[in-house]
């Protein structure tokens, strides 16, 4: 059977307290994945550190580090990874994040 690659983009734009040039994500924020990749808890957890790198490189600057971009980046990092983790829809996936964020996914909104 073969793998399914598959690839999100972010099509959504990313509202943040910056400029709208400082994070052009646009063209930079894609992340593929293999669907096998889901297979197992050890090959999950590896997908999410590739995420969790991807996000970090898309909305790394590396000409600002004021503690105010510094913190911009983060949201960045954290808003691109919430995405992308739920257009994967996978509930393991969806955990690991969970325990990464420190967040609970049955939280009362």
């Amino acid at each position: 059977m073969p793998m399914k690659l598959t690839a999100i983009l972010t099509a959504s734009v990313i509202v943040l307290a910056a400029p709208a040039a400082a994070y052009p994500l646009s063209d930079r924020a894609q992340f593929h994945y293999n669907t096998g990749e889901l297979a197992t808890a050890k090959s999950t957890a590896k997908l999410y550190k590739r995420l969790e790198s991807r996000a970090h490189a898309a909305c790394f600057d590396a000409s600002r580090h004021s503690l105010s971009v510094v913190a911009l980046k983060k949201r960045c990092e954290a808003q691109l990874k919430a995405e992308w983790v739920a257009k994967i829809g996978d509930n393991r996936l969806s955990n690991i994040h969970a325990a990464a964020t420190g967040a609970s996914r049955y939280a009362e909104k």
